[in-house]
């Protein structure tokens, strides 16, 4: 008479368990480098943010809140801070790259910043300017270096993005 067999052999256990674990490394791998890939687009997205805001208030001739404006009749004064035309919005990347600033440019006072943003953990300004102003009422942008701007991940340099600055000020992505 034959006996039922109840359960898995050993060998049925250790090749399942095999494969499971060969399928989930392949995954987390594909995940890890899911998520590092979006940690740099996520950077460069909140940098664009910053660059289109501080060319939006430049082009508005939006004066910082905290400056006192002269009372006057004209749509001229509305660009005075500091009793001083003004000269525009900068966005300017710390000497470490770690960092930038938007900031107010209104002489002859040192432009003091709205908004500073630290760059997530591991991720890097590569190379491009140092800084980039926007003038007002279309007088262009003044780059300090070249007119894009790369953007990388510490630990995988094959993960890079550039922003580019056209002198008519567009502002664009490309994947590297």
């Amino acid at each position: 008479m034959k006996r039922l067999q109840k359960g898995f052999t050993i060998i049925e256990l250790l090749v399942s368990i095999s494969v499971i674990a060969i399928i989930s490394g392949i995954g987390f791998a594909s995940f890890t480098q899911f998520n590092r890939k979006q940690q740099v687009t996520n950077t460069v997205m909140m940098i664009l943010s910053d660059l289109r805001l501080a060319q939006s208030k430049a082009q508005s001739s939006e004066i910082p809140p905290d400056t006192p404006t002269p009372p006057c009749e004209t749509p001229f004064c509305a660009t005075i801070c500091h009793g001083n035309p003004l000269v525009g919005y900068k966005v300017e990347f710390a000497a470490d790259n770690l960092s930038y600033s938007i900031k107010a440019v209104c002489p002859p006072n040192t432009p003091s910043p709205i908004k500073t943003v630290t760059l997530p953990g591991g991720i890097v300004r590569v190379s491009g300017f140092s800084s980039v102003t926007f003038k007002p009422l279309q007088a262009g942008i003044q780059f300090v270096g070249v007119n894009k701007l790369v953007i990388s991940a510490t630990y995988d340099a094959s993960l890079t993005k550039t922003i580019n600055i056209s002198s008519g000020g567009e502002i664009n992505i490309t994947d590297n």
